[in-house]
């Protein structure tokens, strides 16, 4: 039997509807709890537990020569960790070609050994297609051509710029993080080796001296997605339970119907369920006063 497609906002809402007593919901009812009911419920689970793994999601960002500060992702809750990658200089530079599963290096790339590259990060840092990261499994010295998986999401093409990571350093973790006032030369420029972060943004040790990139790995703010996009989409295929009967509690508050306290009750019950599965314990820092 195949797996389940993900559900669609407008059948959720739909049902909802159904379920408070609307047996027959009109199109305007059915835009209504969506622009108001549904958002309702996103921010409700946003809320109860923003460090859901199902809610993990990484990007990446090429820093520029000169620029110490480096706001978040837009759509990140939490941060949990910051890595930046590096690699030779050669392994940085300027495709001459490219799509979804393949991108064509430059031509002054001289690696003989497929075996070097074969396994490597590498992460579109300009042009068209930025900002994506995805691994080396296939390499073709004489073509230039790499092979990689996953797919791009965007294509590249000729003028895409990259970096080919044989480097990584993990420059901040929320369990270890590092404050901005212990950071010992942070005017200097080069490659850094640790950061802070201050609001939200991570400020480097040192000021990059090329570009790098910076890999976030962070719990995505549920109420900052897209909600057609591929993770709320997912979340509610997981947790459909959950999003039907909060949207029946809202839809019966909404129509005045008598069981709205029972129905909400089951709702809030749901609703710690699923917090509780996101409960953990990090470490506590001391200091002396």
């Amino acid at each position: 039997m195949a797996i389940a497609g993900d559900i669609t906002i407008a059948n959720l809402v739909t049902q909802a509807l159904k379920q408070a007593g609307r047996t027959t919901p009109s199109t305007a009812q059915i835009t209504d709890a969506t622009n108001f009911q549904f958002r309702r419920v996103k921010s409700d689970i946003a809320s109860y537990s923003g460090r859901h793994e199902v809610l993990l999601k990484q990007a990446v960002t090429a820093t520029v020569d000169g620029v110490q500060k480096y706001a978040w992702p837009t759509d990140a809750h939490y941060m949990k960790s910051v890595v930046l990658l590096d690699g030779p200089d050669e392994w940085r530079g300027t495709a001459t070609a490219g799509a979804t599963t393949s991108i064509t290096l430059a031509a002054s790339l001289d690696v003989s050994d497929a075996n070097q590259l074969r396994g490597r990060w590498l992460a579109t840092t300009g042009g068209t297609g930025a900002s994506q990261i995805t691994q080396i499994v296939g390499w073709d010295n004489g073509t230039k051509v790499a092979t990689v998986e996953p797919d791009f999401i965007t294509a590249t093409a000729s003028g895409t710029t990259y970096l080919i990571a044989n480097d990584h350093t993990k420059l901040w973790h929320r369990d270890k993080a590092t404050e901005w006032d212990t950071l010992q030369v942070p005017s200097l420029r080069g490659r850094a080796l640790r950061g802070s972060m201050s609001g939200r943004n991570l400020w480097l040790e040192y000021t990059p001296d090329k570009i790098y990139v910076l890999w976030w790995d962070y719990w995505a703010y549920l109420d900052r997605l897209d909600d057609a996009g591929s993770v709320v989409l997912g979340h509610i295929r997981e947790y459909y339970s959950l999003w039907s009967q909060g949207l029946t509690a809202w839809l019966c508050q909404r129509y005045d119907e008598d069981r709205y306290e029972t129905e909400m009750a089951v709702y809030k019950a749901l609703l710690d369920s699923y917090a509780s599965e996101a409960a953990q314990v990090t470490s506590t820092q001391f200091f002396d006063v």
